[in-house]
């Protein structure tokens, strides 16, 4: 069954204003046999032309005028009140006023195939001069046989042209002239369909009428006038002028949509960044949304081809999730140590998948579970005031502006130098126990109860090493070479500091071989404590000691290639999954800054 005209990607755009009077718009049904000429189109579920097929032509009626009236010739001329000899006439056809006949000029366009590319693959366009009385049905079928061959290939490949006229002729009363002995349409009824036999009799009938005239305007002769060209047709024009628009689109869209998916690539970098979540907030509002009049809500920009700007930055529940789901994609689990009851170190490990679905969890050896406490497990419930009917949340405050996870609490005060962004001493008791949260960590109960204090976050070392070996490891590393290369070295480095008014002391480790790219491992965290340097914890310092001494004797292997049987100029091979003992050096390098003491508590 034939598309119907109203699919997204017609050219209806491409007949440019409504069409002048005399112009013979196109609403007619398809000829005869064309149904089962259009090409099939695939759809998808929701209806959409899938994108292989969304270029494609397919059968329409055409959507622009095939004939329409050019000019009328006016019935006398300027000399027409001097002299009434023939010869005096000044019009470039002999007028009415000096023995001539009052004719019509018609434009007729071609080929029409019934396609909807036909306005942009016009390649004829004819002027003809026909009676005035002459309707423009009967002017287009004597007139075919001036289409043929800069339209047609012949006149009997032009008459299927016929039935897009009849059809839109249909409305005007008289159009068809059925009833008239010197009409092609006599004998018909007008606004029938017309089948290819009809249309081979009217057809007929136009060649006699014409051949009948013997070449005389007054005896119903349709003389041909010029042929224009066809890249100064105003539908021609209008049409190629669509492609280029919905080209543009396209490519505008394409842009936009690929802009899009390298920013969103890209967002993690906003984590490892140190960018909080309110002052991307803040860039993408001034990035992408408009400025808010009136107190409306601000939208976003609005740009050329009818988009808007592209989505560059996360939305707060977006970073949200991305930062849930960055915190597990390297597999590498995070575990806690806290104090325990008796004064020695109690371990929380993190239970996989609970971070991606909500709120990250962590279990000790005891099987207890516990959460890690944020402002924003009860911030805002506790600033929320209540519905009034004591069973729902109402809107927040008219004064509360804080901003959720800003690094750092958010308070609205207009009377400090720094217009509001932080205030100096908070007495709202809800905002209070949120700084306790932002300045220590916690791991609470999920009822909130029962909060120990963190003192380290520890990482699995093994795993993580591992990780950085195999992404570092050259290329084309044979097994003969990594057993003849140097010894690893594992190197232990400590340092600590001040970060946003912070004590922190990061224990790391790295891993130093010609067999890495630029000789060693990025540094690798075993644990990062929570305090100065001085106050570490003799049992964070015992598991250090522990996970070097198990670093340095399980080892680590790094992927190798195999030399191909009987190669002689050095090529290699991939072989699935070859891995080969790296050699380690049975020393461990200790550098940083941690004193004697620390020096003789790791290497014991």
């Amino acid at each position: 069954m034939p598309d119907s005209s109203t699919d997204e990607d017609d050219l209806s755009d491409a007949s440019g204003a409504s069409p002048p009077a005399g112009g013979i718009g196109a609403a007619a049904p398809l000829p005869d046999g064309a149904a089962g000429a259009a090409p099939t189109r695939a759809r998808s579920e929701g209806g959409q032309y899938l994108s292989a097929n969304q270029g494609r032509r397919k059968r329409q009626t055409p959507t622009f005028r095939v004939i329409e009236l050019s000019e009328v010739e006016a019935p006398t001329c300027a000399a027409a009140a001097a002299t009434t000899d023939p010869l005096g006439c000044v019009a470039p056809y002999r007028c009415a006023a000096h023995g001539g006949t009052t004719c019509r000029r018609w434009l007729i366009r071609g080929p029409v195939l019934g396609f909807s590319d036909d306005a942009e693959r016009l390649s004829a366009v004819v002027v003809v001069r026909a009676l005035a009385w002459m309707p423009p049905l009967e002017v287009y079928v004597r007139a075919l046989p001036h289409l043929s061959p800069a339209a047609y290939l012949s006149c009997s490949g032009a008459r299927p042209s016929v039935s897009y006229v009849a059809s839109a002729c249909a409305g005007q009363p008289g159009a068809w002239s059925t009833g008239e002995g010197w009409s092609s349409f006599r004998g018909f009824v007008e606004g029938q369909a017309l089948t290819s036999a009809n249309i081979n009799k009217i057809g007929k009938r136009a060649v006699a009428a014409v051949k009948a005239s013997g070449g005389v305007i007054a005896n119903g002769n349709v003389p041909l006038v010029e042929h224009r060209s066809v890249r100064d047709d105003s539908v021609y024009v209008a049409a190629h002028k669509a492609i280029a628009r919905r080209l543009s689109a396209t490519g505008a869209r394409l842009y936009k949509k690929r802009g899009e998916a390298a920013a969103r690539a890209r967002w993690p970098a906003l984590l490892h960044g140190g960018h909080s979540a309110g002052s991307v907030a803040r860039t993408r509002s001034w990035v992408e949304h408009g400025a808010c009049d009136g107190g409306s809500r601000a939208g976003r920009l609005r740009l050329s081809h009818g988009l808007s700007q592209m989505h560059l930055f996360p939305t707060r529940s977006q970073l949200r999730e991305e930062r849930r789901q960055a915190f597990q994609r390297d597999g590498i689990d995070p575990f806690f140590f806290t104090r325990s009851a008796l004064g020695g170190l109690m371990r929380w490990d993190y239970i996989d998948g609970s971070g991606a679905s909500g709120i990250r969890r962590y279990r000790n050896q005891w099987g207890l579970e516990k959460r890690l406490r944020s402002h924003t497990n009860t911030y805002w419930e506790e600033r929320t005031p209540s519905s009034g009917d004591g069973g729902g949340r109402g809107e927040l405050l008219e004064e509360d502006v804080s901003e959720d996870e800003d690094g750092g609490i958010h308070f609205f005060n207009a009377d400090t130098e720094t217009e509001g962004c932080y205030a100096a001493v908070p007495d709202d008791p809800a905002a209070l126990a949120a700084l306790q949260v932002q300045a220590e960590s916690y791991l609470e109960d999920t009822d909130t109860s029962d909060p120990v204090k963190i003192l380290a976050v520890g990482f699995d070392a093994q795993a993580a090493l591992q990780r950085a070996v195999d992404s570092a490891a050259v290329a084309g590393a044979t097994a003969s070479r990594v057993a003849g290369a140097p010894p690893a070295v594992i190197t232990f480095a400590a340092d600590g500091g001040t970060i946003k008014r912070r004590q922190l002391t990061a224990l790391t480790v790295s891993l130093s071989s010609p067999l890495l790219a630029h000789g060693r491992t990025d540094l690798t965290p075993i644990v990062y404590v929570l305090s100065g340097e001085k106050e570490v914890d003799r049992g964070i310092w015992a598991h250090v000691r522990d996970t070097l001494k198990r670093l340095n004797s399980d080892g680590f292997t790094i992927p190798v290639t195999a030399a191909s049987e009987g190669s002689q100029s050095g090529q290699v091979a991939r072989i699935g999954d070859a891995r080969q003992p790296l050699r380690l050096y049975q020393s461990i390098h200790v550098c940083g800054t941690c004193d004697e003491g620390m020096r003789r508590l790791v290497a014991a």
